[in-house]
């Protein structure tokens, strides 16, 4: 569980039907099939403290663990790609090839200018300052819809590999890419539930991403005739950065297409009673 602080202690002291385990890692959950064919999930088997426990699931069980942990756990249960699971050791129990692909991230690059001394400057933001741009720009993105590729202004210096100078004042202008072309996979490599699995975002594999961050760049810059192209491209490949916006391992896709999820979110596609509801189902990245 990421956090359990005030507000879940707050919900819990009232609910004798709830109980929150701190620190507590989930192993497995485990399946029954039944004479039909049909896969129901049943029981959850984590680690709490030194000993193993098993936990009985009378109507479902819910998988919210985020797009990085949640392919993890389905693989450790035997749900997945055969080819990830034979390689790891575990019996393939429900063959969903889609767990763990489709993954994406929000990227950004920024390019940060040193100002003049002489120049006063709190934000290059002016949403931040007028209430009437910003709703005309709130208006515009209702009316046409979320821009493939932002333009963001930030005051300060938090572009790479140069470091600021102390003393010195920067503005940095970055353009963030809301939907990302390559797609990434997230799998596990060992049967054992403490091993992180492996994550490989494929970052920038598709040319048509790394083309639209290449003219980001140059809009930004004003290179288009001052730096070779492929100079850019080497620069962008090795400066760019993460919003760990992590998204997609366990898409709410048709099933023919590799989905996991079903289009009402009630179950994992051939399994019943178990549900997984995070950023892991969505298909593709929202701004």
């Amino acid at each position: 569980m990421p956090r359990t602080n005030t507000p879940v202690h707050t919900l819990q002291q009232d609910r004798q039907n709830l109980k929150v385990l701190v620190s507590a890692l989930v192993y497995r959950i485990l399946t029954a099939r039944s004479s039909n064919g049909k896969t129901t999930a049943r029981r959850v088997e984590f680690g709490y403290g030194r000993d193993k426990h098993i936990v009985n699931a009378s109507r479902e069980v819910i998988l919210c663990v985020g797009a990085l942990k949640s392919p993890h756990i389905l693989e450790l249960s035997g749900i997945g790609n055969r080819d990830v699971l034979n390689r790891i050791g575990v019996t393939v129990d429900v063959e969903l090839p889609g767990i763990g692909n489709n993954v994406q991230e929000h990227v950004f690059t920024g390019p940060s200018f040193e100002l003049r001394d002489d120049v006063e400057f709190e934000t290059v933001d002016i949403l931040l300052r007028d209430s009437a741009v910003a709703i005309k720009h709130a208006e515009l993105q209702l009316k046409n819809g979320t821009p493939g590729c932002k333009i963001i202004s930030f005051p300060g210096h938090p572009s790479i590999p140069n470091l600021p100078v102390e003393g010195k004042c920067y503005v940095s202008i970055m353009s963030m890419m809301n939907y990302t072309f390559s797609r990434g996979t997230i799998h596990s490599i060992s049967n054992d539930p403490r091993e992180e699995p492996e994550f490989d975002p494929h970052y920038l594999e598709e040319e048509a991403g790394l083309e639209i961050r290449c003219e980001a760049i140059k809009f930004v810059r004003g290179l288009s005739q001052i730096s070779p192209l492929k100079n850019m491209i080497d620069w962008i490949k090795n400066n760019f950065n993460t919003t760990w916006h992590t998204c997609g391992s366990c898409s709410m896709w048709p099933q023919d297409k590799d989905g996991v999820v079903d289009p009402e979110l009630k179950r994992l596609y051939t399994i019943s009673q178990n549900k997984s509801f995070c950023a892991n189902a969505m298909g593709m990245q929202s701004c």
